[in-house]
């Protein structure tokens, strides 16, 4: 099931706490502001920025981010439900269309599937079979992508990413991050969200590197971090991470002297591939 956003929108932000703060970072600056503004005005065209500290606005004390209701942090949860169609967005009246152009799912919600084009039509049919075992051409790949990002109930999910994969399609980068969203806080389905890691892992261009590289520090919970660390290292050398020793993975991070230039532990160097 999914909402209806412009059914849903109550107008200002009437249900969060008063007298909160939060703080957000955009590229070279950090920003307060009264979370009734943020909850009533999003974050704008960067829609990615989210709240990364809750403060009491009277004691100056720092809160815990849940203190922020789930629907306003515009977190990965809260961009996966959404996207998802489970949670109503709370900026529909925000975005303008004209100068910033369509807004994404995860701030907009799933899309209505128009029934143009051959995939689009066997996926309105509900004929779920015939559209995952086809050998789809690169020119169905947006096709593909728009049955993913919509309304639909898809039970193939998984079989349409990897047919993605398949195709090497550069912007089915951002569909497959949605659907590694919906498969971890949605319908959660590890195997999955694996399966869309793996498929990011195969794909060629600067777009999949990155996003299974923000697979495996941006807050993903566990064990995505590990199993994208996994594929960038499967796919190139390049190691985010090891097992200690009691079999226990340990992100890059949390490894002192790790060279994140060569991408094994050590001291800094240039980047590079993690020697034979």
């Amino acid at each position: 099931m999914t909402v209806d956003p412009a059914s849903h929108w109550l107008g200002p932000a009437w249900d969060v706490p008063a007298n909160v703060l939060i703080a957000y970072a955009t590229t070279g600056e950090r920003h307060r502001m009264p979370l009734e503004e943020w909850a009533t005005h999003g974050p704008g065209p960067r829609h990615g920025t989210r709240p990364r500290v809750a403060y009491d606005r009277r004691t100056g004390d720092e809160l815990p981010l849940t203190v922020v209701p789930l629907r306003y942090r515009n977190d990965l949860e809260s961009r996966s439900l959404i996207a998802a169609g489970r949670m109503p967005p709370p900026w529909p009246h925000a975005w303008r269309t004209e100068d910033w152009g369509e807004p994404p799912c995860e701030l907009a919600g799933p899309r209505p599937l128009r029934p143009h084009g051959t995939v689009r039509r066997l996926a309105l049919a509900g004929r779920w079979p015939e559209l995952a075992s086809t050998a789809w051409p690169v020119e169905a790949a947006p096709s593909l992508c728009d049955v993913l990002d919509s309304d639909l109930d898809v039970p193939v999910r998984g079989a349409l990413v990897d047919r993605l994969a398949r195709l090497d399609f550069a912007p089915a980068a951002g569909v497959i991050r949605r659907q590694l969203g919906r498969f971890v806080y949605v319908e959660p389905d590890l195997t999955a969200a694996r399966r869309c890691l793996h498929a990011l892992s195969t794909m060629t261009g600067t777009a999949f590197a990155t996003l299974l590289t923000h697979a495996w520090f941006n807050g993903w919970p566990a064990p995505v971090p590990q199993w994208a660390a996994e594929e960038v290292e499967a796919a190139n050398g390049y190691a985010l991470g090891q097992v200690d020793d009691a079999g226990r993975w340990v992100s890059a991070w949390d490894i002192p002297g790790w060279d994140f230039g060569a991408g094994r532990p050590g001291s800094a160097g240039t980047l590079g591939r993690v020697p034979d």
